[in-house]
């Protein structure tokens, strides 16, 4: 962006004046959100592989497929996240 679209378009800096978008609310908003979700993705597939034990105490699933649930859970997560960012943004203009 240059000098002549910042003069054009002058509501893209209104954020920036009222500190809206980076302040302190803001920034522990998204900590608080970063350790929730966190936890859900870690503790849900904990749970589910709680018993994932047999009788004859060998396991049904190991570490590669907790960390494979848990990270893919986070994939998955992270894309819907942006998908609706991107939306948001689409509709906005």
């Amino acid at each position: 962006m240059n000098e002549a679209d910042s003069v054009r378009y002058p509501k893209l800096y209104t954020p920036g004046h009222y500190d809206m978008l980076f302040n302190k609310r803001v920034f522990a908003r998204s900590v608080a959100e970063g350790i929730v979700s966190s936890l859900v993705l870690f503790f849900v597939p904990y749970c589910a592989f709680y018993d994932a034990v047999k009788p004859d105490g060998l396991d049904i699933a190991g570490h590669k497929a907790f960390g494979c649930v848990v990270a893919s859970a986070l994939i998955v997560t992270v894309t819907l996240r942006v998908i609706l960012l991107i939306g948001i943004w689409l509709h906005e203009t």
